[in-house]
């Protein structure tokens, strides 16, 4: 049954935007409106970027961090003005480091 529940998830997630750095992602939602949206990392760990996401922004019921570790991504679900701040840290954490 969980791995049913885990497909099904993974389908859902098919019909939401995605990119592979927040500077690919479609337009941010209006400031309002709740919206998910699919970051693949390159350089950072999406475990330990969702916990320190989490841990930031623990005081911010409107917004969600999920980390999907099979493919190093983030799934982050914030209203329009919100996402665009989540996503200016994203680009900072997700660098190449030495």
């Amino acid at each position: 049954m969980r791995r049913f529940l885990f497909a099904a998830s993974l389908l859902a997630l098919a019909s939401l935007p995605s990119c592979s750095t927040t500077d690919g992602c479609d337009a941010a939602p209006a400031p309002d409106e709740q919206s998910v949206n699919v970051v693949y990392l390159k350089h950072t760990d999406s475990n330990h970027l969702a916990a320190t996401l989490r841990e930031f922004l623990r005081d911010d019921p409107d917004v969600v961090v999920t980390s999907h570790g099979e493919s190093n991504s983030l799934l982050i679900q914030a209203s329009g003005q919100r996402w665009k701040q989540v996503a200016a840290l994203i680009d900072k954490l997700d660098v190449k480091r030495p």
